[in-house]
């Protein structure tokens, strides 16, 4: 007779695939038919998901494009580059607020349920202490960087995002 807790990954084996998506394991057990399928992630993915970096990705891109109607790309892409930087940090440090607020409704929604504090893979205070620690990096990059009131446009930015969103 076969010894099955030998093919069987334990619980303890499962919640490693779950911290390390590099294992062999987990890739095998995603791919097998008939099994329930969990999403495997790491820190890094982890923090793309927290700071929705793909919508966030379209600010940018939408900063880049208000500043080329400007027509000073070439003459002033030093600031074009603190300014898109800058927005970045800020536009992440929204979307980490936003999870950290909606955290009890994004575990109930099958689209959001696996974003890193809907699933349990990162503490709240983990998630506020990244959003201070972005909002506070893109203010002060702004700020220093482009001008004052860049600075406060993305601050308001941001808490229009949070609070109305």
């Amino acid at each position: 007779m076969k010894n099955l807790a030998a093919t069987s990954p334990s619980a303890a084996e499962r919640m490693r695939t779950i911290s390390n998506p590099r294992s062999s394991r987990g890739n095998e057990a995603q791919a097998s038919p008939g099994r329930k399928t969990t999403r495997t992630t790491g820190w890094f993915s982890d923090f793309l998901l927290l700071t929705k970096a793909r919508v966030n990705l379209l600010v940018v891109a939408t900063t880049l494009a208000g500043f080329a109607l400007h027509g000073s790309i070439v003459s002033g892409w030093l600031i074009l580059l603190q300014t898109l930087i800058g927005t970045a940090l800020v536009a992440g440090s929204a979307a980490v607020a936003n999870q950290v607020l909606e955290q009890s409704f994004d575990r109930q929604m099958a689209r959001t349920r696996n974003r890193p504090l809907a699933a349990g893979r990162l503490r709240r205070r983990s998630a506020v202490l990244i959003g201070v620690i972005l909002l506070v990096a893109g203010c002060l990059w702004l700020g220093m960087g482009v001008s004052l009131n860049a600075m406060l446009l993305a601050l308001l930015s941001a808490t229009i995002y949070v609070v109305a969103y």
